[in-house]
This record gives structure tokens, sequence and C-alpha cells, in this order.
């Protein structure tokens, strides 16, 4: 009876409009053949008219929809899954219809039954059509795969609606025409569908406007259904008027097309916040040669009262034709090169012993050989090695005078002959044998940053941090008001403090706002610091800086004292409102040679949507302008948004100038556009020598953008074609690294991850984010948890890197060669000693470089002198830090041997496998004894094997090693190290570590971290999926200010310590109170992680001011122990015990 009473099978929905009707078929009721559905049913080659939905009557209309199969996968052809759909539309009356399709997930349809597009590429608007016969017919297939969330499809209903007036494309633009929204020729949306829009009188003139109100805490957004048909390099200038109440922002956004699909969700942007005033807004966007059509849309986030009238685009002035550039001619007449000593190191180890080591440098020949002397308390040098050290740079003191200070140097011997003394390391007495140098700060606080140069040129590396440690996102879900400000401090490398920067209000304290590079800029050899400024205080209401002057400042590096200054590139163009507020806030700077000679300093803004570069040399106490760069001015190829976190330098090409790689795109050394890759914003992306067997540099990527393939891939540095690609969907790729890790393959592997933002629903890769690691051909060698952590550096004795996993640093294969870092990382890089790489941690009141003292195999120059490497290290004082990479790849010379083991950690009881292993070159076979040295406190099953690897071949043996005792409580977990050696072989050998734990407490009084009293300002997360905790364990105690408390029976009256078991990546710090007693400061050092492993929990202490454990006097009965969380940094906790002092 219901479709009786259907005109011609025709839903009309009659809304009176300028003399005509908006139009609504039901997708059942005009398409055929009618045979290609049952009602409710399930088959996989037919559609199925579904009536049976949860609420169908409010999600479809008519209360059905037509359901197709699954479709997990895009379909070859048409005839695939279910039968095509042939939809013809019919009594239609004369004039200018806007068609769309309701329509769920992904679905094909095409105008003349051949040709497919994509629905959901399309928003479900077909278009606009000029219809005369009363006719419109089109096709609907099921062959498409929702990218985002495969499984059924769903056609619902077509609308027709009269086509509203239309000015340069923008439909109704006074919102005068149409009853409803809908019939306006706009649309909206909610991510929460609690979203309201209404043609209100309360418009500029009385009139009507859109009214939008959002009781949310998500996106929207209000769009328009016209388009703009435009060419490249024209302008379009859209304007509207808005307002806002209860409501951070809302943003009009100029949206590019290309052939039907969004390119571009920012061309040109402009916004209002906070303002209850009709406001004209106005948004300024240059065509890229990609885009063919335009449109706008107000997008807006969380609660929200938003009016919006008079929208309006229309054309522009032309795009000025760019500037002619130049080769850049600098000042140097040749290369300016830092000049650097040997970097001498003198580290005490625990078996009493000395470990030396030292630059070999670029002006080195080849047959030079060093002498190493020791002059200890008053007496004359001594020369230590019998013979002149030739195969590495590095020696052991076997017999050190550790009695006096002892001062060691080394010379250089050419020709049997010894040159100058090159630096020299100190060594109190009675040295404390520690795994790092330590720079005691001005006050107990982090740094963030650190910018690394010779500050008053003594040929030592000095360091400049940026303080303290915390980072605030521009973006509006991530952003809050700078609590204070970012100093700059410079410490020679012996510690010496030299002076202390304030930034200012004018520069918010986060890594975008806040870039600095440390070089010499002008040749004299000392280094200056070129740093963001700004004036005063700028800030406004919100907090944000959205307006004043901006500048590059250059700061004397002896004294802080400003030398020089000049404009920061200006944010104007990058529009208003929130969303041109962050991307005007991606700032950084760099080094190149755009010459091959003259340091040049490059200033960068602009990472999702306008880039811009400018060059300058900075000469007689002036920076000179070489040239600016613009990814406007580009005409082929996608060069919008393709911006990194980071900045490379280099010359790919060849030419004796360097290149600089602003993500996907490189910029030539004249300021003119090289190549892009047009894949979008790369998180990371490193230039070096990835594949040996070709000829020239390769730059790895991982792609934030959602990619079909190529999300990882490599490409040619010289040109940007891309070598090889994953054949895989990926939504967000993250983290990566680029590394040789695995002897088994030639080159580097590169690996990387998605990141967990890539799902926000769980639908595609259900909370387990997918990780790759691939090899320089592009081979997959291992998926998800085999694919290590994404920092590696060179540590050991071999050439290959290795992985820093938090407090640990391992082999590829697990094996662990160091273990006990403590803070936060921010440095990774050869700064110090022979080629291997250091690694600067921040720790309260503490800058600490962590070395190594395991005895090298060979020598090479140290990495610090190779150009590319060099820049990457000056960038790690600004954007998201990554790992430096040197311009060739680090070849192994020879057979190397390496070991795993079964467990990083042992207990009394447990005995550890230890796999040994020999691994020989690819065209020489290897044989010989391997030998495993192993520590007082644990015990071998035997010390001995004999092994044999072919050409290209690993050879195994297996060891078996117990521990006789656990570490006492308050100790610290203890760290043994194993050695293994090849017999025969002259200083072939490697070294692991096992960690042994503390034993879990018992019979002393405790309670479970879990079983919180009370809590505000946060919420903790119970856990049960963590490995080796006494029942539960929670985490997510990561909000500034968020108060735990808890109850505690005590039995006796006496003294007692309170300690936790605790883990955590960083050092955080806590506020401790035992019965609402005076608040303690607490810091806990980082253990590794957040308990992946069992060996990243910790027992930490409540401490005093002299760092011995704090002594509480408690009575018997119930106590309550309060920690509040100080800096926002997250801290897991298993439980807290009260342990008798003394026992």
């Amino acid at each position: 009876m219901r479709h009786l009473l259907l005109l011609a099978a025709l839903v009309l929905l009659v809304i009176p409009v300028a003399g005509q009707q908006e139009m609504v078929f039901e997708a059942e009721d005009v398409s055929s053949p009618k045979a290609a559905w049952g009602e409710n049913i399930t088959p996989e080659n037919l559609w199925n008219l579904w009536s049976k939905d949860t609420d169908a009557d409010k999600k479809w209309s008519g209360g059905r929809v037509l359901q197709s199969p699954r479709v997990m996968a895009d379909r070859e052809t048409p005839e695939e899954g279910a039968p095509v759909l042939h939809t013809v539309l019919t009594g239609i009356p004369k004039g200018k219809w806007l068609v769309t399709i309701k329509f769920g997930r992904g679905l094909a349809v095409s105008l003349d039954g051949k040709e497919w597009k994509r629905l959901s590429d399309l928003g479900g608007r077909l278009g606009q059509f000029e219809i005369r016969d009363g006719r419109f017919e089109f096709w609907v297939d099921d062959r498409y795969a929702d990218p985002n969330n495969p499984g059924f499809t769903y056609y619902d209903c077509i609308t027709l609606t009269p086509c509203p007036p239309e000015v340069n494309g923008v439909m109704n633009g006074d919102f005068e025409f149409g009853s409803d929204i809908r019939s306006s020729g706009w649309s909206f949306w909610s991510r929460e569908g609690v979203t309201t829009v209404d043609l209100a009188r309360e418009g500029t003139k009385g009139t009507r406007c859109a009214k939008i109100v959002n009781t949310g805490e998500r996106d929207w957004y209000l769009a328009n259904s016209g388009r703009t048909k435009v060419k490249p390099r024209q302008t379009w200038i859209a304007t509207a008027r808005m307002k806002c109440v209860d409501t951070a922002s809302a943003t009009l956004h100029v949206f590019g097309v290309s052939q039907g699909k969004v390119t571009y969700s920012a061309l040109a942007t402009d916004g209002v916040w906070g303002t209850t005033d009709w406001t004209e807004v106005r948004a300024v966007a240059e065509i890229p040669a990609d885009v063919d059509e335009i449109y706008l849309r107000v997008n807006g986030y969380g609660k929200a009262q938003v009016w919006v009238d008079d929208v309006a685009l229309r054309p522009g002035p032309p795009v000025p034709a760019p500037k002619p550039k130049q080769k850049v001619n600098g000042w140097a007449k040749e290369r300016v090169w830092e000049k650097l000593d040997r970097g001498l190191v003198a580290m005490p180890t625990e078996d009493g012993k000395v470990y030396l080591g030292w630059r070999l440098l670029e002006s080195d020949p080849e047959t030079v050989a060093f002498n190493v002397y020791r002059a200890s308390g008053k007496a004359a040098p001594v020369r230590l090695n019998r013979a002149p050290v030739t195969q590495t740079t590095d020696f052991i003191d076997e017999n050190p005078a550790l009695d006096a200070e002892s001062v060691y140097t080394v010379r250089p011997v050419v020709g049997g002959k010894e040159g100058p003394v090159g630096g020299e390391a100190r060594l109190p007495a009675n040295p404390e044998a520690k795994p790092y140098l330590s720079i005691k700060l001005q006050g107990d606080y982090t740094f963030q940053k650190v910018g690394v140069g010779d500050l008053n040129g003594d040929g030592r590396l000095d360091y400049v941090i940026k303080t303290p440690q915390d980072n605030i996102d521009p973006a509006h879900s991530y952003w809050t008001p700078s609590p204070d400000t970012y100093k700059l401090e410079a410490y020679l490398h012996d510690g010496t403090f030299l002076w202390r920067y304030d930034m200012g209000w004018a520069i918010e304290r986060g890594i975008w706002y806040s870039p600095y590079v440390v070089w010499d800029l002008d040749g004299d050899g000392k280094a200056e610091v070129a740093v963001k400024a700004g004036e005063g205080d700028p800030r406004g209401p919100d907090g944000r800086v959205h307006r004043g002057p901006e500048y590059c400042v250059i700061l004397d590096g002896l004294t802080g004292k400003p030398r020089a200054r000049v404009e920061w590139p200006k944010r104007e163009a990058f529009g208003g409102g929130l969303t041109g507020y962050n991307y005007a806030s991606r700032n950084q700077m760099g080094i190149a040679y755009l010459d091959g000679k003259t340091p040049c300093l490059l200033l960068a803004r602009g990472t999702y949507s306008v880039m811009q570069l400018v060059a300058y040399q900075f000469r007689r106490g002036r920076l000179q302008e070489l040239w600016r760069w613009d990814n406007r001015e580009e005409t082929v190829g996608n060069w919008r948004g393709q911006g990194a976190h980071w900045m490379h330098s280099g010359d790919v090409d060849g030419d004796g100038r360097d290149e600089v790689v602003l993500g996907s795109c490189t910029i030539d050394d004249d300021g003119k556009g090289l190549w892009t890759t047009g894949l979008g914003h790369p998180d990371r992306c490193f230039l070096t020598d990835i594949d040996p067997s070709r000829p020239g540099l390769e730059i790895f990527y991982h792609i934030e953008p959602r990619q079909k393939e190529n999300g990882l891939c490599i490409v040619d540095a010289a040109t940007g074609n891309i070598l090889w690609g994953l054949k895989e969907q990926t939504w967000h790729v993250g983290s990566g690294m680029c590394a040789d890790i695995d002897p088994r393959y030639p080159g580097m592997e590169c690996w990387a991850a998605e990141d967990p933002k890539g799902d926000p629903t769980g639908q595609r890769y259900h909370g387990n984010p997918p990780k790759w690691l691939v090899t320089a051909k592009g081979e997959i060698l291992a998926r998800d948890e085999k694919v290590p952590s994404t920092t590696a550096i060179h540590w050991d004795a071999d050439a290959l890197r290795e992985i820093v996993a938090g407090r640990r640093i391992l082999k590829y294969n697990g094996q662990v060669v160091f273990d006990g870092l403590e803070g936060h990382q921010a440095v990774w890089a050869d700064v110090i000693g022979d080629w291997r790489e250091e690694i600067i941690t921040s720790v309260p009141g503490e800058l600490r470089i962590y070395t190594t003292t395991i005895p090298a195999t060979d020598r090479r120059v140290s990495l610090v002198r190779d150009p590319i490497y060099r820049y990457d290290l000056a960038h790690l004082a600004m954007g998201y830090a990554q790992v430096p990479c040197t311009g060739y790849y680090i070849a192994q010379k020879g057979p190397a041997v390496w070991m795993s083991t079964s467990t990083t950690s042992i207990r009394a009881g447990e005995p550890v496998q230890v796999k040994a292993m020999l691994s020989a070159p690819a065209r020489e076979a290897v044989e010989g004894t391997l030998k495993l040295t192993v520590p007082e406190g644990l015990t071998a099953s035997a010390t001995e094997a004999r092994v044999k690897a072919a050409p290209g071949e690993i050879a195994e043996a297996t060891f078996t090693i117990s521990l006789a005792q656990a570490p006492k409580l308050l100790s610290g977990a203890k760290v043994y190290p194993l050695t293994l050696t090849l017999e025969g072989a002259d200083r072939l050998s490697t070294v692991a570590s096992l960690r042994a734990e503390e034993e879990l407490l018992r019979d002393v009084p405790m309670v479970q971290a879990e079983d919180v009293a009370a809590q505000e300002g946060g919420e903790i997360q119970v856990r049960d999926d963590k490995p080796n905790v006494v029942g539960r364990s929670f985490s997510h105690w990561d909000n500034a200010g968020h108060r735990l408390t808890w109850k505690i029976q005590v039995p006796a009256e006496g003294d007692y310590l309170l300690v936790v078991r605790y883990c955590t990546p960083v050092t955080v710090q806590r506020e401790v109170q035992i019965d609402g007693g005076a608040p303690i400061k607490q810091s806990f050092v980082g253990t590794g992680g957040f308990s992946s492993t069992v060996s990243d929990w910790a027992h930490g202490t409540v401490r005093a001011s002299d760092r011995k454990p704090r002594v509480f006097r408690l009575k018997p009965g119930e106590h309550t122990i309060t920690m509040t969380n100080l800096d926002g940094r997250g801290m897991n906790l298993d439980y807290l015990a009260l342990v008798p002092a003394g026992k």
C-alpha cells in the first residue's frame, strides 16, 4: 500500500523554493534490475533490501536501505560482487539541479556505466546538472571498499535540490535561499552528530544567516555545495562575516579539489575566536598546479555557537612571477671547516682501568699513528703505548695512577715524527667509574634541546641548552598557555657556565616556536647562536601570540649578546583563525653551504600548507639575504604541505653545492625547487647512502597522510624518483629510522610504524599499529613486534648501529650492549672520543654525555667531520629530534662477533641462555674459538666454543649463565657485562649486559598501587597486562596536578622508608606527603619504559637533600600517603611499601 501512494515511485518532500521542490528518491524504487536484491537476506552476490537495522527509521530514508555484500577490498570489475544497479529518475521539472546520494561506506558511481568513481571521493555529491527532458540516470556498484572501514556498503536515497543562486561558485552565500539548511546549497556534519544549523534571522543586516550550535566536544563543519573552476597560479579571495560565542574558534577554509577529489583542506584560512561582534574574515588562496576546483567550508571544534553570513569568493590579482635567482657566491674563498681537536676523553671503568678515545680527522694521512701520554700529579708525561697505535683511535690504560689527578694527551705520529698535542683529558684523583661525563647546570631543572658547537675557539665542542624540558604544540587540541619563558644557557665542554638568554613571552614554550642553531657563521673559529626572537609580551587574551614583530637574532657564542637581526618570514600568508595560527607557528632553522664554501643560515616557516625558506650569509656583523623560496612559486607538481618536522642539507646532485630537503621536496642551492614527490608531510625522513650498490644518495620517507602505496619509500636524492615503496595501504605513519642493523643484508635497513592517531576508532588495526622493517632494496624483513624502536647509534665495536630502547642499548637481535641510560635523551651523535656516538641526556640539574668504553676494532674519521652528519647534529637544536646520518655508507670491514640473550634480565635460580655468533664477510670464511668472559657474581656452564662460518654466513654457539645472589633492596639493579672474544683475532670482541633485578618486597606493610583511596585531577587506568607485577598495576598518571591517596597499616612504631615500585621512560617529578605533613618534592629517575618488559620496573624511595633515603617515624595504625604529579609526565606504579629502616 505504501508504494501505491507514491506517484511514479517518487517520494517528494515538498519544500517551496523559488517555485520548485526538493525531490528525494528511494534507491530501491528507481533502480533496476529488481532481481539484483532480496529482502533481509545476506547472500554474497546480491544486494539486501534491509529494514531490520537498529533504529532503521532514524538511519535510513523510508526505514530501508540497499546493503551490499561485504566489500573488504576493491573489486577488479563491476561484475564481481552484487549486480550493477541502473538508477533512473523521472518526472524532474526542467531546470538546474544539485544531485546528491545518501550512502554508507564506499560505493562506485558512473554517469555512463563505463567510467567509475568512488562516491566517497565525491562526498556523495554527483554535481550540478541542467535537466531538460525530465530524466536523469546513473549507475551504482559495490566494487570499491571503504579504505578506512571496509565492510558492507549502503545505497539509500537520491536528493535533487534546486540549485540556489550562485556567484563565482558559491551557492547562496547570503543564506536567503531555501527553507532550511538542506535546501540552501549548504551541508553540515559533526563527528558526534550533535550539531544543528538553522537559517536564522540574525544576519548582518537583520536578514538570514547560518547559525551553528554544537553541543559536543569534537569537530564539525558547514560546507558550501558550489564549486569554482580554477587554474594554477590564479589568486582567489574568500570572505565572510562571522561571530561566535562559547567556542575557541571558527575558521573559513578554501578547499582544493583535483579531478573530483579533495587534495587540500586548507589552501587558505581565516577565522574568528571569542568575538560576539560581526567580523570580516578574508582567506587568500594561490592555486597550486594540481588543483582544478575550489570550494568553501567553515570548520570548528568543540562546543560552539557560530553565526556565518555574506560568504563570497572573488578572483584576486594574478600571482606575480618569481624573481630571477642566481647561484650563491658567498664570502668564503674556500670551505669553512670547524677546527676541532682530537676530542680526547678519559673514562674510568669499573675494573680499575681508564678507557681513552680520540678523533681521527679528515686531514690525517692514512699512515698516521698515535702515541698516548699520561702526566700524574706533578710528574712528567709518560708514554703509555709500546708501539704507536695504528689500528684504532682508542687505548686502555691498564695501570692508571688513580690516587692523583692525571692529564692524558695524544700526539699524532707521521713518518716516525711526533706531531703536536691534539687536546687533553683531565681525570681527578680517585675518580668514580661512571659511564658518562657530567656538566652541572645552574639549578635543579631540565632541558629540552642542545645545540653543539665550539663557542670559544679551543677546538672542543660546547653546549647551548634550551630549558626547561617541556613542549606546547600549536595544534588546537594540544595547545596550552605557556607557564613561563624558555631560556638558553651556554656551557663550555668542561662545564664552565657562560651566559643565559631569556627568549621572552613573544616565543611560546614549544619546539615549533623556538628554533635555534649553533654554528660558526662568520668563519672566525667561534660559533654563533642563531635564534628566533620577538619583542615584549604580545600574547593575546587566550595566551597565544598571533601578532607582533618576529626576528632571527644572532647571539655572540661567548657572551650571549645580540650581534645582528633580520625579520623572520611573515605569518600573514598562513591565514587567520586557529588553523592559520597552527600552520604559521611551524618554524625551523638550518645550515647549508649553498656555494659549497660559505656557511649559510636557513629560516623556514610552514609545514602543512604554505612553505617558505629564506637563506642568509653572516658577514661583518650583518645578515645578508641570498634568496627566498615559497612553494607557491612552483608551477609543476604538488609542493604545498610537503614539509617535515626536520630539515636536511647536503649536496644531493653532486655539483659541490648543498641543497635543502624540506620533507617531501628539495630546494636547489639557488633557491629554486629541484623536485617534489608530492606524497605529503613525512614526520621524519633520512638523507644518507642507504643503498651502496647504486651511485649517489637516497632518502627514506615514511609519510603521514594516508597512502594506497609508498607510505614507506626510498627515493633518489638527486631526482626524487621513487626507487621502491611499500605496496600496502598506510594511514598515518609516524616514527621511523634508517640504519644498518642486520649484517645479513647489504646497505641500510629502514623501518617505521603506524601512529595510533591513524586509527581513532580502532577498526583499522585494532589497537596494534602495524610496523615494517625492510632492506635497502625494499624486501620486508620483519613486521609488528619484531620491528625495533626508532633510535639507533654506533656504540659497540662493529659497523652496525645499535638500537636505543629506553635505558638500554642493544643489537637488533636483542643483545644488550649497555644498560643504564637515565634522563631525557636530547642528542645522539659523535661529539667526543673516536668515531662512535654519544647520547646526551637531561636529568634534573645535569647534562650527561654517555659514551662507550668498549674497545674499538678499527678506526674511522670522526663522523662529525662529515657535512651531512654535522648539519643533522646542528639541526637537533630544533624540530623533532632524530638521529644524524652520514653522507656515506659505513661498511663492516671484516668478520664480527655478537651475542643474544634469552632475556634481558637475570634472576637467581633462573639460568639465561646466551647465543654467541660469528658472522663472516661475503667472500671469506672465518673460524676460531669464541670465548665468553663473565664477571664475578655470574657463572657459566662453559666459556669456550669452536665455530666456523662460511662466507656470508653466521656460526653459533650457546652458553648458559646463572646468577648467584639477587641485589639488595634500593641498591639498584646490578648490570653484569658479558664479553665475547674471537681468540686469535686482533681486538675482535663484543659485549652484552644482563640486568639482575631486585627481588619483590614481601613481609612489610604494603598497599597495591591500584587500591587508591582517593584521586583528583585525573583518572588512572588499572592494568592487568603488565609483566612481573604483584597483583595489578596502573598507568595514565600523566596529568600535572593529578593527586593520588592511599591508606596503609603500620603494625608497630618505628622508623620506615617509603618505597615504591615504579617504571617510567624519563625522570619524573612527584610531590610526596605522609599524613598531611610537609610536601616533599621528589625525582624518580627513568627506568627505561612503561613496563613493556620485566626489567622496566625498579624500586625507588623518598630521599633527603643529601640523596640519602629519608626516614619517617611512624606510630602503629593507619597512615595516609599522598603523591601528586608535578610535571605532567607519566609514571606507572605496582605497589607502595613502608620498609623498616635498616632492613
